[in-house]
């Protein structure tokens, strides 16, 4: 049987490079569970190619927080949603991260996010059976 889950939950997210740190030096992004609609389009626009624009989507979409990211200075790096609902590549979105917030996300580590942010919302075989 499969078992619904809740858009409201958010999953944790390490990169691989630092899975192996100490706790308290690891950064965790907070990711959230996307409404199947926006899933079926971010997936719609990666089967096509266009990898700028699912990686974009899926970070304005699906980053909703981080944990221990620092600026150059060693201070917290605030996160911060935009004020009012956007439509990026014909997907609208509710509540957006600001594009502060991704401007200080290095561009390869957008990219590790945005592949989370779609691997952490697609059902697993184990899924399907609970």
């Amino acid at each position: 049987m499969v078992i619904a889950r809740s858009t409201r939950e958010t999953f944790r997210f390490q990169l691989e490079a630092e899975r192996n740190l100490p706790e308290g030096e690891r950064t965790t992004f907070l990711l959230a569970h996307l409404p199947t609609r926006i899933m079926i389009e971010l997936l719609d626009l990666a089967s096509r190619g266009e990898s700028g624009k699912w990686i974009m989507v899926a970070l304005k979409v699906g980053l909703v927080g981080w944990e221990n990211f620092n600026d150059a200075d060693g201070r917290p790096e605030p996160f911060v949603f935009d004020r009012r609902p956007c439509k990026l590549h014909g997907i609208d979105i509710e509540k957006p991260v600001s594009d502060d917030s991704l401007n200080a996300l290095p561009a390869a580590v957008a990219a590790q996010i945005a592949k989370a942010v779609i691997e952490g919302n697609q059902i697993t075989a184990t899924d399907a059976k609970n």
